[in-house]
Parts: C-alpha cells; structure tokens; sequence
C-alpha cells in the first residue's frame, strides 16, 4: 500500500509565485493523499489564489489562516499539526516542484528504519531560469544510519520528507533555541531533521527535485560565506549553541520508553553519547572565549590533543571551528 504523503504548504504574502508552485503540485505523477496550507495573514492575494485553486483542486486542501501572524517558524509548525498524512512533504510558496518529486520519494517509504527522505535541487532565478545546482552535500543516493550529520545541521526544508510520527513524538513546544537567531525557537526543518536524524536512517536522493528560487525575498537563500563576530561577541554567540545542545540531550529524555518499538534503528545509548560529545564540543569553545588569551590557547591547544574539534558524526577535523578560535585568540 502506498504511503500517503502531505504536503505542508506555509503561505505569507506569495501571491507572485504561488499559482506556479501550486501547478507544479497539481503535475506531480503521484498526487498527494493532501495539501494543507497555512497562511500568516497574508495582506496580498495570497488567499485569494488559494481559494481558486481549492475549487478545482485534484485532491483534499485544507486552508488556515492565522488571524495573527506567527512568523514562518510556527507557521510551519502548525501547518504540519493540521496534516494527516503517514510522510509530510515541506512545501515553500516560492519553488517550483519537479513532476516527479513525489514518486520518487514514496519509492523509498517502505520499511520502519527509514524516518527521513531529502533530496538535490536546481537553482531557479526569478522567471524560472535554471541557473545553477544545490545538492547540500547529496553526491549519491543512498541511506544512512542514524546520526549521521552534524548535530547543528540541517537540509532545507523544501527538500525534506519526515515521518509524520517523528514529529508527534515530542510537542514542538520543546524545542530548542534557534542557536543562528536566538531570538526565536528553531525552524521546522531544523526540528525534522534533529528528530528524524536521531530516531532513524536517512535516504538521500542524488536528483534535484524541486526547483529552488533565488531571489530578492527568499527568508534564506543559498548559504554563504558568514561574517566573524567581533571579538567580544564571540562567547555571546556560542552560549546559544551550548543552550541548544544541552536541550537535544533533555529531549531524548523525553522519548517514551517504547521509542525503540516504534524506531528499531534508534539507540539511545548511542543518541545521549553523541549529543553529550556534541555539548563537551560547545562548552569547550566557549571556555576557549571566556578566558585571557594565554589561557584561551592552552584552552585550544588541549582541544586538539584531547579531540574537541573532531566532528561528532564523522571524526573529521572541523579546521573552520578551529580557525575561528585562533582568530579569538590572536586575532
């Protein structure tokens, strides 16, 4: 029986791409089993098209809109409760999906060890133009084991289906600060991926599947190339990262005791050892910038000795992370 796969859809004031994205759904060779879309309170024609195309749509749409604006975090968070599907599928209100984007993706539902499926993309300007590739570290596909990425890590949400139980498993009003704006709580994408990542494997599809644009609006583009703080302001920006980690540990405390029923590829001796190692990395940098710069050095210096800049996923060198302390340090 074929998985039944919801598309999550949050809208905010779309109205110039939104008819395209919502023609690509519609041209998919597997339709979705729904489409729930949530829109922030849009002051465009947003609703507008939304309610036209709910008319003639060729499967179920749910259509919410918030009478306040939530900001596109808790958008997505509550589009993703409305959904009633085995898999949700993120949607972004600007892309354009490739036919076979869904197809593709329920090939790879079956069985009870796979929890997440994400994908390449290409680059699509404002008109539609291919102009270039994304493929956010998928060479081959293939599936992965549990905890396979950096525990900070995340795929875009657009390339992201999860598990529906994943993310009932723990009320998204636990989850942690978003260590890049810590103004808020972390995105959707971010939740999915630490969930999915934690409580199963990955497969990743080496295709680009939607269409990514770029453009003068995006919430987030593709990722450059980011400013060094000053240098007063390093340990205000690690505190968030060490706050994250020590949540990701609480979290997995919170799974019930028949998670691993549920998850067969879960471990959880193996998740609390690896976001302990994760949390002694953060608290580590920010000893490193808590202290004089001797002491800073020595700091470091015992870091490479003992480990602390080896990647908790991979054990490979993390020379950025490295780099940036010496830069605290001599710079």
């Amino acid at each position: 029986m074929a998985a039944k796969i919801s598309i999550v859809l949050a809208t905010y004031n779309g109205s110039k791409y939104l008819a395209e994205q919502l023609e690509s759904i519609c041209a998919q060779t597997l339709l979705p089993a729904e489409l729930v879309i949530c829109d922030d309170n849009s002051s465009d024609a947003t609703s507008q098209i939304v309610t036209e195309f709910c008319a003639n749509a060729p499967f179920p749409v749910t259509f919410h809109r918030n009478p306040k604006a939530l900001g596109f975090r808790d958008n997505f968070i509550g589009a993703y409760q409305l959904a009633t599907g085995d898999w949700i599928a993120f949607c972004d209100q600007d892309d354009v999906w490739h036919p076979e984007k869904l197809e593709k993706v329920a090939a790879h539902t079956e069985g009870s060890r796979v929890t997440m499926i994400v994908h390449q993309a290409s680059l699509i300007d404002e008109t539609g133009r291919n102009i270039g590739s994304f493929n956010q570290g998928i060479t081959t596909t293939k599936q992965r084991g549990t905890l396979q990425y950096n525990a900070w890590g995340t795929f875009w949400g657009f390339s992201i289906v999860v598990r529906r139980d994943v993310l009932d498993l723990v009320s998204p009003a636990h989850r942690f600060v978003d260590f890049i704006d810590p103004r808020h709580l972390i995105a959707h994408d971010r939740w999915a991926c630490f969930l999915a990542q934690t409580l199963g494997e990955t497969v990743e599809i080496a295709e680009p599947l939607v269409g990514y644009r770029q453009h003068a609006s995006n919430v987030y583009g593709v990722p450059g190339k980011r400013d060094q703080p000053a240098r007063g302001n390093f340990l205000a920006e690690q505190l968030p990262y060490i706050a994250a980690t020590k949540s990701m540990l609480n979290i997995i405390e919170l799974f019930p005791n028949d998670v691993e029923e549920r998850f067969p590829a879960f471990d959880r001796m193996k998740a609390n050892a690896f976001y302990r190692a994760a949390l002694l990395h953060q608290q580590h940098r920010g000893l490193v910038f808590s202290k004089s710069r001797i002491s800073s050095f020595f700091i470091c210096l015992r870091g490479v000795i003992t480990g602390r800049y080896r990647a908790v996923h991979d054990g490979s060198m993390q020379w950025r992370s490295l780099a940036k302390d010496l830069k605290f340090i001599f710079g």
